[in-house]
């Protein structure tokens, strides 16, 4: 190879890396800083409506919407590359084309919070509706469309995602919450 196109491609391939650096340096500042994480490139409209507590860690090529509801994320969450959040959906009307509806026609239920709890990991190409609660310690399988929301330490996944089974037995799950919350 030219060593000259080798040089290039060192020099844009370092250029790319420190530009997604700094992309991930302002979302994770518009969403407090500190341990927050968004790998670069994001899709995200409404920011302002992300409350993320730290550490968190979200993967590259992910897509959020909240433009009216909030996506509320607690500590210790992470999730693999291209994760869809979306709280909203669209309004349909007898009488009107789809896109001839405004968003002030939006109903409240049009647009709905998504709360992840703590301690929850999201596989690769996961996505989250609106009005869904994932419980504390849960894990939701790579591919998974999450519809519902679904209790405290459990593994789900599918389409639409469903409970596989619980990540703990009972007893695991007293101690488990005894080791790390003094439960």
């Amino acid at each position: 190879m030219n060593p000259l196109l080798k040089l290039a491609g060192t020099i844009i391939d370092k250029v790319i890396f420190a530009y997604c650096v700094y992309k991930s340096k302002i979302i994770n500042k518009l969403m407090g800083g500190g341990k927050r994480f968004i790998g670069y490139p994001y899709n995200i409209c409404g920011a302002e409506n992300i409350i993320a507590e730290e550490p968190m860690s979200i993967g590259p090529n992910s897509t959020i919407y909240t433009t009216r509801a909030k996506i509320i994320i607690k500590k210790h969450f992470m999730s693999g590359p291209n994760l869809t959040i979306i709280t909203g959906d669209h309004r349909y009307m007898v009488g009107y084309f789809i896109d001839e509806i405004k968003d002030e026609d939006k109903l409240p239920e049009n647009d709905q919070d998504v709360i992840i709890e703590e301690d929850v990991w999201c596989g690769a190409n996961v996505t989250i509706m609106k009005g869904v609660t994932i419980g504390r310690g849960s894990i939701v399988a790579a591919g998974s469309v999450v519809t519902k929301s679904c209790p405290p330490y459990s593994i789900i996944g599918g389409v639409p995602a469903k409970v596989l089974k619980q990540k703990f037995s009972p007893s695991e799950i007293v101690e488990h919450e005894r080791i790390l919350y003094g439960k």
